[in-house]
């Protein structure tokens, strides 16, 4: 009889840890929905190319004008140098795991944002997401429009989990304040 109680108990304590495990996960995500939904107050990964600095200035001083803390605080350098690239993408992922969301800005070099979406957007994302489990939503952000926004990089985004937001006629807060209140709701657990 001890050891059949004993079998319970220890059957028991497993299903209990498992099940403190599911509602540890549910509150974290409730906590990032809650974070996105703010209104302002979120730290936001602004990626773009330091070759493309003036559109990276203006979305980073219309955002943080908006309340949004902008990391990091200047655009990414452009090095060719292999061992230069890997130290940047280093300091990149260990930045992006404090950040709520990632943005990356688009540049009309199309090539650009192909790679920044692979690169970027999917795997320092994804090297990030795995450090810290946290949600660390991505989008591109449009400035530019047609000679960008193809069918095939739309759909490459969309396979990477980046949103495409479009800000060719409109400010950038608001596009991105949307974006933010959809990826909370989407986040919140049922």
């Amino acid at each position: 009889m001890r050891e059949a109680l004993l079998g319970m108990a220890g059957e028991l304590a497993q299903k209990l840890d498992l099940l403190k495990a599911e509602l540890e996960r549910r509150l974290a995500a409730e906590t990032d929905a809650g974070r996105l939904a703010s209104a302002g107050g979120q730290t936001l990964y602004l990626h773009g190319r330091a070759d493309r600095a003036a559109e990276w200035e203006r979305a980073a001083n219309e955002l943080t004008t908006s309340g949004y803390a902008v990391l990091p605080g200047e655009p990414d350098p452009v090095d060719r140098d292999p061992s230069r690239q890997e130290v940047i993408r280093q300091q990149r992922v260990e930045t992006l795991t404090v950040c709520d969301a990632l943005v990356l800005v688009a540049s009309p070099d199309g090539r650009a944002v192909d790679a920044d979406l692979i690169v970027v957007g999917k795997h320092d994302r994804n090297s990030a997401r795995s450090r810290h489990d946290r949600l660390l939503p991505c989008a591109l952000l449009d400035t530019i429009g047609a000679p960008v926004a193809t069918p095939v990089r739309r759909n490459t985004a969309r396979i990477v989990q980046a949103d495409w937001l479009d800000a060719t006629h409109d400010p950038v807060t608001p596009v991105v304040q949307r974006w933010l209140n959809e990826k909370s709701q989407q986040a919140t657990p049922p």
